[in-house]
């Protein structure tokens, strides 16, 4: 996953590999916060999630200043689909099948 922020007046793009079980389960809860009212606050709790799950290659302040206002939204919920999205999918689909096999 990959992440292009404007530095400095220069283009850098970051990328994270591993994802840990403690990152999935907290972008749950980023999720659940995303998908309620969304206010400063919960923006500000997930801009830090995703700080933290690119390992802290960039800060607090250089994600907000560097990201363009119209992208900030679709990039916070594009890193935690990309998260949970895998695992999310195997669970909807084994319930399914749970629910069909019944």
């Amino acid at each position: 996953m990959q992440i292009t922020l404007l530095i400095e007046g220069q283009e850098k793009t970051f990328s994270t590999g591993f994802i840990s079980s403690r990152k999935f389960r907290k972008a749950l809860e980023m999720q659940e916060k995303l998908q309620g009212q969304a206010t400063a606050k919960t923006i500000d709790e997930v801009v830090c999630y995703v700080v933290e799950v690119f390992g802290d290659k960039f800060t607090f302040d250089e994600l907000y200043d560097g990201l363009a206002s119209n992208k900030l939204i679709p990039t916070l919920h594009e890193v935690i689909n990309v998260v949970i999205g895998d695992e999310a999918t195997k669970l909807q689909s084994d319930d399914f099948l749970q629910k069909k096999n019944q």
